[in-house]
């Protein structure tokens, strides 16, 4: 449902549950949102601090099952801790900066005394990257000696906002556009420059063979795949 929330209304979805069982059954929710880069908070229960480490009753280390299928992940064991973990930890700031591996680092420990000052405690800035001229004009370059081809609408130009920018450019350099699994429907299916999704889930014979027949593949918005032989890398 979080997940849901978020992708529908464009923003951070979150969720909670107790500890044990009630947390280990966000795994399967969780790697979803991670794998098509929605972003989501999940706070769950634990037992006490006396008592982990020591197989109690529903003191699952949840912390340490989810590291794979999160960017961040944290067991807060201090008061102190709070202030520390979330600037890192809220998806309106971690989750969507760029994307990275999961974070697999012990998080270091505050000093005690530490005290909760979330009124005065500045944010912490997202960092956006800017365009390279040289990389454009590459691009540019080697897609005015295109032979054939293709454009790839991924699921980032949703969550960018950007699909009426793309489909202008596609209208512009008159190239055909396909879409992955994340990016189907965000161009209309009747555009004459539709050429429909590629991949192997929810794809179709048309995009499939305009996407191998291409010679080059300039894909925005789209995590790096292994290109055909025929490809040539933007």
């Amino acid at each position: 449902m979080a997940d849901g929330y978020a992708r529908a209304i464009g923003t951070v979805g979150g969720m909670r549950a107790t500890s044990g069982p009630g947390a280990s059954n966000f795994v399967t929710g969780l790697y979803t949102p991670q794998v098509d880069s929605i972003p989501l908070l999940a706070i769950t229960g634990q037992n006490v601090k006396a008592q982990l480490g020591r197989e109690a009753f529903q003191a699952v280390d949840i912390a340490a099952i989810v590291k794979p299928v999160t960017k961040k992940s944290y067991c807060v064991q201090e008061p102190a801790m709070v202030p520390w973990v979330v600037p890192g930890g809220v998806p309106d700031r971690a989750g969507r900066t760029p994307r990275t591996r999961p974070d697999r680092s012990a998080p270091g420990r505050p000093e005690r005394g530490d005290r909760v000052r979330s009124e005065t405690d500045p944010q912490l800035p997202i960092f956006q990257g800017a365009a390279d001229r040289k990389q454009v004009a590459k691009a540019v370059e080697m897609l005015a000696d295109r032979g054939k081809a293709v454009l790839l609408l991924g699921g980032g130009v949703i969550l960018a906002d950007a699909c009426e920018e793309f489909v202008k450019i596609a209208e512009l350099l008159q190239i055909p556009v396909v879409t992955s699994y994340m990016g189907k429907r965000r161009i209309p299916w009747n555009h004459p420059l539709a050429a429909g999704g590629v991949g192997i889930q929810c794809n179709n014979r048309s995009g499939n063979q305009t996407f191998l027949e291409s010679t080059l593949v300039l894909a925005v918005g789209a995590r790096s795949t292994t290109p055909h032989r025929r490809h040539q890398r933007l």
